[in-house]
């Protein structure tokens, strides 16, 4: 059979069959590869720009995350000013912070857990700043006001910057440029530093405190500095 289709295609009629057939075959795998180039191609730019939007998602929110920090370190180095006339009336130089994140962008072109992370951002600022409000600021401790100001603020700088650093370092991003005499983390870091070791302090002197055969409190009536007579036991016996 072989023989007899070979001797076919040597006649006339059948190199007309063989050459119809290659050329079909020609053009079927001609659009075959055409479409597998095209198909390729808009791959290949579909890649492209979900890179460019990425990169773009990712440099809108480090510039919102470092707007952040400038507010949260401006608060952080925040000392009240004081009324000499009424201790309970003072004023504060820094508004509270703001983070205004990109709106209509597709969070999900940055990996799930960094995206989670920047979105929970606006809700924990805003919970320090109720908790800031919900406090008793009044003479003479403030509840603590001032404190967890500064130190609740700086975390959350922190925070900020060490997305602002995951940012530029998975996108190619150039950080923030600051001049070398400003140092947020720096200045976060002695934030919360200090909270913890004001936190520590006073739970030592209230264990201090509590503690038997010790009181801070200072007797209403003491005795004047005179020493306490002791009582002399007589020499006689008492049961005689």
């Amino acid at each position: 059979m072989r023989f007899d289709l070979w001797q076919f295609f040597q006649t006339t009629q059948g190199s007309i069959i063989l050459g119809v057939l290659i050329g079909a075959a020609s053009i079927a795998i001609g659009v075959m590869l055409s479409r597998f180039l095209l198909l390729a191609g808009l791959r290949r730019t579909h890649r492209a720009n979900r890179s460019r939007e990425t990169r773009m998602l990712a440099m809108r929110v480090v510039l919102a995350m470092d707007d952040l920090v400038g507010g949260c370190h401006s608060a952080a180095i925040d000392a009240p000013e004081f009324n000499p006339s009424d201790s309970g009336d003072f004023v504060l130089h820094t508004d509270d912070p703001r983070l205004v994140l990109p709106k209509d962008v597709d969070w999900s072109l940055l990996p799930p857990d960094l995206a989670e992370d920047i979105l929970w951002m606006p809700n924990r600022l805003r919970n320090i700043l109720d908790g800031l409000e919900s406090l008793d600021v009044s003479a003479p401790e403030f509840d603590d006001f001032f404190l967890h100001r500064q130190a609740d603020l700086s975390k959350l700088g922190l925070r900020a910057m060490d997305i602002i650093d995951r940012l530029c370092a998975e996108y190619g991003i150039e950080a923030p440029e600051r001049p070398l005499y400003y140092d947020p983390r720096a200045t976060f870091e002695e934030g919360v530093a200090l909270a913890v070791d004001f936190t520590d302090r006073r739970r030592k002197s209230q264990k201090n405190a509590t503690t038997p055969g010790r009181s801070n409190v200072t007797p209403l009536f003491g005795n004047g500095g005179v020493e306490p007579k002791t009582v002399k036991p007589s020499d006689k016996d008492p049961i005689a």
